[in-house]
């Protein structure tokens, strides 16, 4: 926590920096206080666009780690589903959420629901892979325990890969958790009336930069609340699977 306020503290020292010496242009480069007063004056449609991108990225990525943690798993114990689920998701992180954000548009609307899905898609890869390699080697770091009691696979998960996953779900959690984000803000840009990426757009077509730059302290702010709330989660649940083995 303290290296984050000091490295918000670093860039808003260097931002300060730049206006006073620099004297770039508003529309360029806005001044924190122009920042600042973007914000004052139209706070409250900040905070409702904030709290509709917060709820998409909320259920988005509850619905990625769902279905991570829960193909994760089942993979582990059917060994001929993983070279086609592995294929799979190499092929859909190779798509940009970008390329595939008008499709979503098509298939779930122009509401909260196409960017519900992009944050998904973006979220899902990386809880996958991370989980499906950590549950992979606990069951090979126990598999003579496993193999002396003749577990059947609901003891497997319950007694060794639920507990054992955790920092490899926690570390996962914290890569993903950026990347919600991002699908957000990517879909928000293609179609949206409400929203953080919605606001990027209108300011920027207005000329309001110091709107299109309060958006993205936003949306930077988001980022830091869910990463250190996840980072605080895994030093505890760490712990926990420590004291437990």
């Amino acid at each position: 926590m303290k290296k984050t306020i000091i490295t918000i503290l670093f860039m808003i020292i260097l931002w300060m920096t730049i206006s006073f010496v620099f004297h770039p242009a508003e529309y360029l480069f806005p001044s924190l206080g122009s920042v600042a007063k973007s914000f004052i004056e139209n706070y409250q449609e900040f905070l409702e666009n904030t709290m509709y991108t917060i709820i998409e990225v909320i259920v988005g990525f509850g619905i990625a780690v769902a279905l991570g943690l829960f193909l994760a798993i089942i993979t582990v114990h059917y060994t001929h589903l993983e070279q086609i689920l592995t294929f799979s998701a190499i092929i859909l992180k190779t798509i940009p959420i970008i390329a595939i954000a008008p499709l979503l548009v098509l298939w779930f609307g122009h509401g909260m629901g196409s960017k519900i899905a992009a944050v998904a898609i973006t979220s899902f890869i990386p809880i996958l892979i991370n989980v499906l390699s950590g549950a992979k080697e606990i069951l090979y770091k126990y598999k003579n325990i496993i193999g002396l009691y003749n577990m059947n696979k609901r003891q497997k998960t319950k007694y060794f890969i639920l507990p054992g996953i955790r920092p490899y779900l926690m570390s996962s959690l914290k890569i993903s958790s950026s990347l919600a984000i991002v699908g957000a803000l990517v879909s928000e840009l293609i179609s949206a009336n409400k929203g953080i990426g919605y606001l990027i757009m209108s300011n920027y077509y207005s000329m309001n930069i110091a709107g299109v730059f309060v958006c993205i302290i936003l949306s930077s702010l988001i980022g830091i609340g869910i990463y250190c709330i996840f980072d605080n989660l895994e030093k505890k649940l760490c712990y926990l699977n420590k004291s437990n083995y």
